[in-house]
């Protein structure tokens, strides 16, 4: 039938587009790619994969009926868990936790979840 290769990308519903542009851009270290203007969309380039970020209030139907998502992550290289949790704290992200020696789970500004791996 068909095989899958990895995740395109995800979209998250945001209120303010600003700070989690800032958020994802100057944090976690996505790259702007550009975007739909007309759809309140902004394209960030997350290694081989894409967030989208829509603002919530500009979306057909208004905001997400249901809220189904726990966490997504994100590989990152060399990854250090110990001194990305000194790193993002500094910054004022609120790092949840670890779930093993490497991985850590953080907040973004809206609440949603994302792992570091």
């Amino acid at each position: 039938m068909f095989a899958l290769r990895d995740i395109d990308h995800i979209v998250l519903r945001v209120h303010d587009m600003d700070r989690m542009i800032a958020f994802y851009r100057d944090i976690i270290g996505c790259a702007v790619e550009g975007g739909r203007p007309d759809r309140s969309l902004m394209h960030l380039r997350a290694g081989a994969s894409i967030i989208d970020l829509m603002q919530a209030d500009a979306v057909a139907g208004g905001p997400s009926p249901a809220h189904n998502l726990d966490h997504f992550c994100l590989n990152v290289e060399n990854f250090d868990p110990e001194a990305a949790t000194t790193a993002l704290r500094e910054q004022g992200v609120e790092v949840e936790g670890r779930t093993s020696r490497r991985t850590l789970f953080l907040l973004d500004p809206e609440g949603n979840r994302v792992e570091l791996r």
